[in-house]
Parts: structure tokens; C-alpha cells; sequence
């Protein structure tokens, strides 16, 4: 028991650390929403700002204008009162000159000086109430002058205010920012989310960070000496339990509660159990809904949906991983027939048709995800579920094909993968002896095999990574007879030994989605008479995508170059290849 009690303290210590972590994980994206609120804030206020700055621009070129008009008006006043003035003279001397009374007897017969009398007073008067208008005028400019001046004064004390809020903002922006930086948790910075920034998104792995992963790995290993000690603790139980499970098919429905039992007993056991849709019938029959927590389909691309329907029913959490740009379900009802079936019962297109996968199914019941443009049609889109753009497996030019003819360059090769592989076509012409088999390209095939064994051998590995992937069945076949006759006078290795090998490195694209291998050479078949099977190859970028995506790091075509290499798809490979 203290062997127990010891293991169960080392695992609660790192059950400690890792809720520990994670608490740190959840602070850096509450710093991060408090940053991003701030940051919104922060435009906010400096749109303020610029806003009350144009303001008081505005009103600065109005006081400078209203200023040099009421300057304008001094002068014009002063011009004006310097008339009058002269005026004024003028008239006084007029009146001096009349005063006597000879010079009244004069004025009384001389009409010219009393002319100019009135003249120079009607003068004088027009310029008196020019006057009075523009001091009128003056006194209202004035007076908005100092409404703008303390409309001003308003705007700055609020620009000074603004300027404060805008200084503590950007205080507390550089403490976040700052714990951003010294912490050792992924997060964001400001342009992470920008178009520019594509490839690192996609790369990055937000809210976590090495040490995290690191106390992850161990809980998991603490986790999984516990349950190595309880069932070495309950044996027994578990040694009845496993006969129990033998049994099941007897006891399933004598005594379900038993199976049941003995079903949980093996998943505690084997934690991840592993099956195929075909078999899950007759592994779990008689199981009831949700027994299964989780339940993750691999390939859900190559799944017709209603083969899903039994492990859905007794599953809690589906997961469902696959691609449909890759193999699609294989269906052998005709189209016709599967059309009356769906309108027949009013089903829609996407649940029940030849293209319908499970995969498509999870995608369409998926809130998250991306309207993916059809590689023939660019107005046809398709719904595709949370993508997962990040591929580590190929090296360009494969990676480059792939991305161009499938996933509309949206796929990112991480940063820190710099090789370059190879791609090459191998340009062989024949005539195509059974079905699209020709003769010349397994002749190819077989010197290249033999060179690659070749280099193996030298290298001190047991056998090439190589495969050999034909879109034709005849194909494929051909090529297995020929290399299980001609390899081993070629090669120095037991035959059963080549034989084996060829049957797992040699078949059609079919055969070989998941898989993966140093260097892929695709063999293409099909003469001058058989373009109808060469245009059903690249019907679709899936085929050749899965064919592709197989090569880590070295890829070619065996085919007629001149005739296949300006077809949908193929062309791409031609224009990438950098192996001539």
C-alpha cells in the first residue's frame, strides 16, 4: 500500500503543477483580453483626441482670420476718423472765414462757400455712419473672437484630459505588454491576427507553453503507473472480468449488466481500443447508447456516413479527422439510385449522396470553419470544419503541388523545415498491353527499385522507402508480377523477403491514404487510346493530392510526358517539377 500511497503523491504534486500552469495559462489570456479591450479603448480615445486637435485647429485659423479682420476694421476706423478730422478743419475754417460783418455780407451773395459748407457736412456725416457700422462690426467680431477663445480654452483642458487618459492607458499597455514578453506563455502580440501574419497563426500554439507541455507528459506517465498498480491491485476482479468478456456473446442477453462490466474492465485495461465501422457491430453488439466516452474516426473522408451510425449511438464525444480532398467513400450504388432514395424520404443532398462521408457530415454540423473554393470551379464552394492548415510531412516542390491543387494555398510549411525535395517526371511512352498497364513503365519501375535497394543495402537499412502508386488496378499488378520475378536476380536479398515488400510498397492510390514514404514514383499507365482513363485520374485534385502527400521527400511520374503533362492537375506537377 505504500508503493501506492507514494505514486499517488508524486501524481497529486504534478496534478499540482500542471493546475498551476494552466491557472498562469488562463491569467495570460485574461492579460491578453484586458490588452485587446485597452487597445480598443485606446482608438477610441485617440479618435477623440484627433477630433478635438482638428477642433482646436479649425479654431485657431478662425481667431488668426477674425483677428486680421478686426485689425482690417482698426485701420478702416482709423483711415475713416483721420478723414473726419480733415473734415472738421475744413468746415471750422469755414466758419471762421463767414464770422465779420463784411464776411457775412459776402457769404450772404457768394453761394459757392456755402455749397462747399454743406458738402463737406454731408461729407462728414456719411463718414460717421461709416463708422459707426464698423465699429458695430468690430464690437461682434470681437465678441466672437472671445466666444471662440473660450471655446478653445474648453477644448484644450478636454484634450488635456483625453492626453491623461491616453497616458495611463498606454502605461497600463506597456505592463501587459511587458508580461507578455517575460512570460513563457504563447500570446499574442499586436499583429498577430493580421493578413501579413498567415503562416505564424497557423504555426502557433496560443496559451500554452514548453513547461506546461512538458508537466503534461508527466502527469500522464504518473497517471499511468496508478493504473498500472490498480489493476495489478484488483486482478482477481479483472481475471473474472476478461472471462467474463470471452463470454460476452453468451451473456449478453442472459446477464447484460456482466458484459457491460467486463467491457468497462477492458477499457480501463486498454484505454484506446481500435477497431474498423465493419467490425464495431459484432465487437460492441448489444452495448447501450453513450457507453463509449470518446470516439475518434480516423480517416472520416473515405467513410460513407451511415456506416458511422452504430459507434455514434454509443459514443459521448465524436471526434471526427479526415480530409476531403483526399480518397472519397467508396459507393457501389449507381447515382440514379441513390437520388430516389434521398427524394423519397426528403433527405438533403449532403447527408445522403456518392459524395457524402462521414467527414463531410461533421463538417456540416461544424459552426467553426472555411468555405473552401472547388479546384474546377471556382463559384462551387465547400464547407470544411475547424482546417488544420499546418503540414509537417512533405517538402516542397510536394508540399507546393499539394497546396496549389487542393487546398487553395492555404496550407503553411512551418518555418523551420528549409530542405527542398524532389520532383521529377520520367518521360516513357508504350502501348498499354493489359488494360492501362504498359509495358515500358514497369520496366522503368523495376531499374528504379533496384537502384533504391541498392542504396539501402549500402546504407545498412533493411529495404528502400519507397512506394510505387498507380490510379489503375491492372497497373499496379502488373508492376507486383514483374518486380516479384525480376528483383531478386537483380538484388542480393531472399525472394520472400522482396515479395513481401512489394505487396506493401506497390498498389493503387486507394491502398495508400494515411501511409507515407521517402519517395513515391507514380505510375500513370494508359497509351495514346486510353485518354478517358487518364482525364478520370484528374477529375478531381484528390487522387492525385493523396498520391502526392504520400513522398516526404522525393516524388515522380512515369508517363507520357508530351500527352498527360498540360491535363488539370498534372500540370502543376509538370511546372513544379525541379528534377529534369
Amino acid at each position: 500500500m505504500s508503493e501506492w500511497q507514494s505514486h499517488q503523491r508524486a501524481f497529486l504534486e504534478e496534478l499540482r503543477h500542471v493546475e498551476m500552469l494552466k491557472e498562469e495559462s488562463i491569467r495570460a489570456y485574461d492579460v491578453y483580453k484586458n490588452c485587446e479591450s485597452f487597445s480598443k479603448i485606446e482608438q477610441v480615445i485617440n479618435s477623440e483626441k484627433t477630433s478635438i486637435e482638428e477642433q482646436v485647429y479649425h479654431l485657431d485659423n478662425e481667431t488668426l482670420r477674425d483677428n486680421k479682420e478686426i485689425e482690417d476694421l482698426d485701420n478702416r476706423i482709423n483711415y475713416i476718423v483721420k478723414q473726419i478730422e480733415t473734415l472738421n478743419e475744413l468746415i471750422k475754417s469755414i466758419k471762421e472765414s463767414n464770422k465779420g460783418f463784411i464776411n457775412k455780407l459776402k457769404a450772404m451773395f457768394n453761394s459757392e462757400e456755402d455749397e462747399s459748407y454743406k458738402y463737406h457736412n454731408k461729407e462728414k456725416q456719411q463718414l460717421l455712419t461709416q463708422q459707426l457700422e464698423l465699429e458695430k462690426c468690430k464690437k461682434n467680431k470681437h465678441e466672437d473672437l472671445v466666444s471662440k477663445l473660450k471655446e478653445k480654452e474648453k477644448l484644450i483642458k478636454q484634450l488635456t484630459k483625453v492626453q491623461l487618459q491616453l497616458d495611463e492607458l498606454n502605461s497600463q499597455l506597456q505592463e501587459l505588454e511587458a508580461y507578455r514578453i517575460e512570460s513563457k506563455i504563447t500570446i499574442p502580440e499586436k499583429d498577430f491576427w493580421s493578413d501579413n501574419n498567415y503562416d505564424e497563426r497557423q504555426v502557433t500554439n496560443l496559451w500554452t507553453s514548453d513547461e506546461l507541455q512538458y508537466r503534461r507528459a508527466m502527469l500522464f506517465l504518473r497517471a499511468m503507473i496508478l493504473h498500472k498498480l490498480l489493476l495489478i491491485a484488483n486482478n482477481t476482479t479483472i481475471y473474472y472480468a476478461i472471462n467474463d468478456f470471452k463470454d460476452r456473446r453468451k451473456l449478453i442477453d442472459a446477464n447484460p449488466d456482466k458484459v457491460h462490466n467486463a467491457w468497462n474492465v477492458m477499457h480501463l485495461i486498454f484505454p484506446v481500443v481500435s477497431t474498423t465501422f465493419a467490425s464495431f457491430k459484432s465487437m460492441y453488439g448489444g452495448i447501450p447508447k453513450d457507453f463509449i466516452d470518446y470516439l475518434f474516426i480516423d480517416e472520416a473522408g473515405q467513410a460513407i456516413p451511415q456506416a458511422a451510425v452504430g459507434a455514434l449511438y454509443r459514443s459521448k464525444k465524436v471526434v471526427a479527422v479526415g480530409d476531403p480532398i483526399q480518397i472519397e467513400p467508396v459507393v457501389t450504388l449507381e447515382s440514379h439510385l441513390i437520388d430516389n432514395i434521398r427524394k423519397n424520404y426528403h433527405v438533403p443532398e449532403y447527408l445522403v449522396s456518392k459524395e457524402a462521408s462521414v467527414q463531410s457530415v461533421a463538417d456540416n454540423a461544424n459552426q467553426y470553419g472555411f468555405w473552401k473554393s472547388d479546384a474546377t470551379d471556382s463559384n462551387q464552394k465547400t464547407w470544411i470544419g475547424i482546417p488544420l492548415w499546418v503540414h509537417r510531412r512533405c517538402l516542397k516542390p510536394m508540399f507546393t503541388i499539394a497546396n496549389q491543387i487542393a487546398y487553395n494555398n492555404k496550407m503553411v510549411l512551418p518555418s523551420n523545415i528549409t530542405k527542398v525535395g524532389k520532383t521529377g517526371w520520367y518521360d516513357v511512352k508504350g502501348n498499354a498491353v493489359q488494360k492501362q498497364f504498359v509495358k515500358e513503365h514497369g520496366e522503368k519501375v523495376v531499374g528504379l527499385l533496384a537502384d533504391d535497394w541498392i542504396e539501402a543495402i549500402k546504407e545498412g537499412k533493411n529495404e528502400p522507402s519507397s512506394f510505387v502508386i498507380s490510379p489503375f488496378s491492372a497497373v499496379q499488378q502488373q508492376i507486383k508480377r514483374m518486380l516479384k520475378q525480376q528483383l531478386p536476380t537483380r538484388i542480393d536479398i531472399e525472394r520472400t523477403k522482396i515479395n513481401q515488400w512489394v505487396d506493401k510498397s506497390i498498389g493503387t492510390v486507394h491502398t495508400f491514404q494515411g501511409k507515407e514514404a521517402q519517395k513515391v514514383y507514380f505510375v500513370i499507365g494508359t497509351d495514346n487510346t486510353q485518354d478517358g482513363a487518364v482525364n478520370w485520374s484528374c477529375e478531381k485534385p484528390n487522387l492525385l493530392n493523396v498520391a502526392v502527400t504520400r513522398a516526404k521527400k522525393e516524388f515522380y511520374v512515369i508517363g507520357d510526358m508530351q500527352r498527360i503533362q498540360m491535363k488539370p492537375f498534372y500540370e502543376t506537377i509538370f511546372k513544379e517539377r525541379n528534377v529534369k
